[in-house]
């Protein structure tokens, strides 16, 4: 084998390994968001509507830019919005109550979208 043929295997294993951390980051670049209980999705779209509403971006952005997360408390249940930007840029929570779903309590840190 000359030095040439054994410097192209060399660029070429290093152009694919380079591929494949391309092709690594992008799949991991943002994570999936935890499954969500149909009976979730709604409270979802009202802590989404509610945190825009206090400013932490539009809609729209919220719902691209945060992944939701319910979880169930002694007297009703919340929804946590969090940032998938940089620096986790920001979260809000929303609690709704158990009996009636009104609003029982939300937080609002920087900005999700």
């Amino acid at each position: 084998m000359t030095p040439e043929s054994e410097l192209r295997r060399w660029r070429l294993a290093a152009i694919l390994l380079a591929c494949a951390l391309v092709a690594a980051l992008f799949a991991l670049g943002r994570p999936a968001s935890p499954p969500l209980s149909e009976e979730d999705r709604p409270l979802v779209e009202r802590a989404i509507a509610r945190a825009a509403a206090d400013g932490a971006g539009t809609v729209e952005e919220i719902r691209r830019r945060s992944f939701p997360r319910a979880m169930d408390t002694g007297e009703g249940r919340c929804v946590e919005l969090l940032s998938s930007l940089p620096r986790g840029a920001g979260t809000a929570t929303v609690c709704f109550d158990r009996r009636d779903g009104r609003v029982r309590s939300e937080l609002l840190k920087g900005s999700i979208g």
